[in-house]
């Protein structure tokens, strides 16, 4: 089990985007605009019940081949329109990785994740996130989200 303590922004910013990142798509090409839905589908599913939150439920599937995922779940709380959790299947559709917010913080009149889990069930190790300081306006650049700058 791995402990990263990071700040609210990159929590936040990590839950919210992992649904891009997951493809591990190449940069579009600066002079063009680059549609998403070219990469993958998404359809809304049954709605479900995360910790006794009702949850909207998205599928996301890749359109294009090589990707490391064949599906994820999005789970999204109803009232807060926050992400609760997320799985991630392999190629073949087995059970990967699941990502679990396990607390949520008021912060400046949103709801934000300030604890959350992601297991490798294939492996089975965790690393778990928690917010050891709040700034709610900092400004994060992709370099801030890199391994070693985590780690620092």
């Amino acid at each position: 089990c791995r402990h990263l303590m990071v700040s609210l922004s990159a929590v936040s910013t990590v839950v919210q985007c992992c649904f891009f990142f997951f493809l591990k798509i190449r940069r579009p090409p600066r002079s063009t605009l680059f549609p998403y839905t070219t990469l993958f589908r998404s359809s809304r599913l049954e709605d479900q019940e995360v910790g006794g939150n009702k949850t909207y439920v998205i599928e996301i599937k890749p359109k294009i081949a090589g990707t490391p995922y064949g599906k994820v779940l999005i789970y999204i709380h109803k009232k807060h329109r926050v992400v609760l959790k997320m799985e991630f299947f392999d190629g073949a559709l087995k059970p990967l990785k699941t990502l679990k917010v396990k607390k949520l913080k008021k912060i400046e009149g949103k709801m934000m994740p300030v604890s959350v889990e992601m297991k490798n069930l294939q492996r089975g190790s965790k690393t778990q996130l928690e917010v050891q300081q709040i700034e709610p306006k900092a400004h994060l650049t992709e370099d801030d989200l890199t391994e070693d700058a985590m780690k620092a």
